[in-house]
């Protein structure tokens, strides 16, 4: 596959040092595109909106967002709960915060990210402790407890896995690990903000055999790819209608 060409653009990322993010704008140099990291992000340079790509954690994108007038492209906070079930491999629901100390031991996290630490809590009071100051009327979600062997993160350009690997846990890396993100790719139109059909489970996939680690958020774990965009977010300002 060719490399996207990035000449006339310009990328905002964080001045401190990281190895995905360096990685990212090297590549995002040798595309054509102009890197910019910024330290004050909160007082950004002007630019035309329509030429800047933005990657980072939550704060600075959404800073960003603000101060240059950009639109977001980012996954949907309760995008797990459009996500056929056959992919999560465990039930996950959306309720309040009141509903969800009713239903513990479970796995509880916030729709709105940051707002309280998700975990499996085991106790009412547990999970009172942690939400101390928010609403009763707090949208969560919350998921069966489950294990997992190995985190997959895989990279994707222009609808094609190009690469996977593992992030947390062991394990060997399969074909299938890419089959499944690519599934999940084109089976995309049932999720917001994006644009293809669900496919189903290709056969010859076996069961998941047993996992050993504990999970610390709801994810799924076929093939241990997972299927959503981790919390640092990309933003483009020229996506109108961002998959």
């Amino acid at each position: 596959m060719t490399a996207p060409s990035t000449t006339g653009l310009n990328l905002l990322i964080s001045d401190k040092p990281d190895i995905e993010r360096d990685a990212l704008a090297d590549a995002f140099a040798r595309g054509g595109g102009e890197v910019h990291r910024l330290g004050r992000f909160w007082d950004p340079p002007v630019f035309d909106p329509a030429t800047v790509r933005v990657y980072g954690a939550d704060s600075f994108c959404l800073v960003l967002q603000q101060k240059l007038g950009l639109a977001l492209c980012s996954p949907a906070d309760d995008l797990l709960l459009h996500v056929p079930s056959r992919f999560l491999q465990r039930q996950i629901v959306r309720r309040t915060l009141t509903d969800a100390l009713t239903t513990l031991p479970a796995f509880v996290k916030p729709v709105t990210p940051k707002q309280f630490r998700g975990a499996v809590y085991s106790s009412p009071e547990e999970l009172s402790a942690e939400c101390r100051g928010l609403p009763p009327d707090t949208a969560v979600l919350v998921a069966e407890p489950v294990t997992l062997t190995a985190e997959v993160r895989s990279f994707v350009v222009e609808g094609q896995v190009l690469d996977a690997a593992i992030y947390e846990g062991s394990g060997a890396l399969e074909s299938s690990s890419r089959r499944f993100a690519m599934s999940l790719l084109i089976g995309s139109e049932n999720t917001p903000n994006s644009r293809s059909a669900w496919l189903p489970q290709p056969p010859e996939w076996p069961a998941e055999g047993p996992a050993s680690r504990p999970a610390s958020e709801p994810r799924p774990i076929s093939r241990g790819v997972h299927p959503i965009v981790n919390r640092r977010r990309s933003h483009s300002s020229s996506e109108t209608n961002p998959k």
